[in-house]
């Protein structure tokens, strides 16, 4: 099969795999959730995607430290982190405004290796000019020579259109391509798992809320077996493409289930927020009184200081001064800046890392970000 002929696999499980996707893509259109909930727990899965792609490339940042890290921070690993976070909200803003082409990929290969020098490239956003050879493979990349051409090549089949049933394996193997091309010096693996994402969401791989797909059971599995699984593309012929794209269409129907029960409000409320307010309030990390705020906002999705008079009785000069030592704690925030409309955040503050053993508990977290 050709690079430009996706992959038509037909036995039963992977067909089994693309039911469940496609079913999947249609329920995510009825969430039951409310809309900042779902973001907040969307941005905290794009946060363990750019961690999974981190340790794939090496980086041992514990969880707790990406997700509880200063804003400011020294630590190049953490800086590594940093950057792959402003990559993804930068594909999520422009994947779908024009076809993906040389400046978008080297626009996100520029922002991925910004400032680092272990993981950095001393010619951000350029393809590389001289031979190199990649890692946990014998495959020899493009010559430099080649490389414009390959990507030109590239490009144009991830911008070309492909009937539903082979889009999984036309996504799968622009990846697999993107690596044997491997255009930059270094970041190539951190820059092709955020074109992919691009890639999904330009073929559809959206949810209710217009919120994209991060590919985190994708990347997230393990190390060894996303690079035994991508090798097996390299040298397998017909039946190593098979199985790199059935690994791919695994990890992508996994995170499509994901998503949709946590687009289910109920599901969230018993098996996240519960679970995870119970445990902060065990641990002495939240008072009673908190938790039930959170709970309340959490419930209804935002809420203003009147609306919380059950939860915070006395006069609304004391509710505001009660409400603003929880604002102060990073449990609660305004929606917007100065706005009096309140959210209870998921996916950061002092509750996230007790969502995360919640999460991990319900199922939901490959195994490469667990810990």
């Amino acid at each position: 099969m050709s690079f430009t002929d996706p992959a038509d696999i037909r036995t039963a499980d992977f067909l089994d795999t693309l039911f469940d996707i496609e079913r999947a893509r249609g329920v995510a259109t009825q969430s039951t959730g409310h809309l900042i909930n779902a973001a907040s727990l969307h941005r905290l899965y794009a946060d363990l995607a750019d961690l999974a792609s981190a340790r794939i490339e090496g980086n041992n940042t514990t969880v707790r430290d990406a997700l509880m890290r200063p804003k400011q921070n020294n630590d190049e690993q953490l800086r590594e982190l940093d950057n792959l976070r402003a990559a993804t909200k930068w594909v999520i803003a422009h994947a779908n405004e024009s076809p993906i082409t040389h400046e978008t990929v080297r626009r996100i290969h520029e922002i991925v290796v910004d400032g680092l020098t272990r993981e950095g490239d001393e010619h951000p956003g350029v393809y590389r000019t001289a031979p190199v050879r990649i890692s946990n493979t014998k495959l020899i990349p493009s010559v430099p020579a080649a490389i414009h051409g390959d990507m030109d090549s590239l490009l144009n089949d991830i911008n070309r259109e492909v009937s539903p049933r082979l889009q999984i394996a036309h996504i799968a193997q622009c990846h697999h391509r993107f690596s044997v091309i491997h255009p930059f010096a270094n970041g190539n693996g951190r820059t092709g798992r955020l074109l992919t994402m691009a890639h999904l969401m330009r073929s559809g791989f959206g949810f209710a809320h217009n919120l994209p797909l991060t590919p985190t059971a994708v990347f997230g599995r393990d190390r060894e077996t996303y690079y035994r699984k991508l090798a097996a593309a390299d040298f397998g012929g017909d039946q190593g493409v098979q199985e790199w794209v059935e690994f791919v269409a695994n990890g992508i129907r996994d995170d499509m289930n994901r998503l949709v029960a946590l687009q289910d409000h109920d599901f969230v409320m018993d098996a996240v927020v519960e679970p995870a307010l119970t445990s902060a309030l065990a641990a002495g990390t939240i008072s009673k009184r908190d938790s039930d705020v959170a709970r309340m906002i959490i419930d209804r999705g935002t809420l203003t200081a009147p609306d919380l008079s059950v939860v915070l009785p006395g006069s609304p000069s004391s509710r505001s001064q009660k409400l603003r030592a929880i604002v102060d704690s990073g449990l609660v925030q305004p929606v917007t800046v100065n706005a009096r409309t309140y959210q209870a955040p998921l996916h950061t503050g002092p509750l996230v890392m007790h969502v995360m053993t919640a999460l991990d508990k319900a199922g939901l977290l490959p195994a490469m970000v667990r810990h």
